[in-house]
């Protein structure tokens, strides 16, 4: 972890969580502090990302909208989870990234079952696995549910 890019006040307690955690007496609340404290910094290394020309940044939007999205569906922010799934998708659609792209479209369908939206989820999830056989992509089966 590259400490210096964070905020000073940031910057010490994740410190302490990473290099000092046999010290730690409120291990939760300190996990829980830098969790939310990464998460905020993904969201604003994700703005970055998009807004710059510089493809090495560029290439950090897959996993920064792959972790946000499952950060929001494990709050059970389905619509927000969403909405990162399909940029994911969209983005590792535009690197042409197969097998990224069948993940991102499994996200999507995952978070459609969450969303209770289960016909979608199905034609979707059924549209991968037609891929699979098609392509003859048998490691992607542990994909399934």
């Amino acid at each position: 972890m590259h400490s210096l890019f964070y905020p000073a006040p940031w910057r010490s307690l994740l410190l302490r969580c990473c290099w000092e955690p046999e010290n730690n007496i409120e291990s939760f609340r300190i996990i829980q502090g830098a969790h939310q404290i990464l998460f905020r910094c993904h969201l604003g290394h994700m703005d970055l990302a998009e807004k710059t020309a510089d493809t090495r940044a560029r290439k950090w939007l897959g996993s920064l909208y792959n972790n946000i999205g499952w950060t929001y569906h494990d709050l059970k922010d389905y619509v927000r989870a969403l909405t990162f799934f399909e940029k994911l998708l969209a983005w590792r659609m535009d690197q042409k990234d197969e097998r990224g792209t069948f993940i991102a479209k499994w996200t999507v369908a995952r978070t459609y079952r969450s969303q209770d939206r289960i016909d979608e989820a199905l034609a979707l999830q059924r549209e991968l696995l037609d891929e699979i056989q098609r392509k003859g992509l048998e490691r992607l089966k542990e994909l399934g549910e």
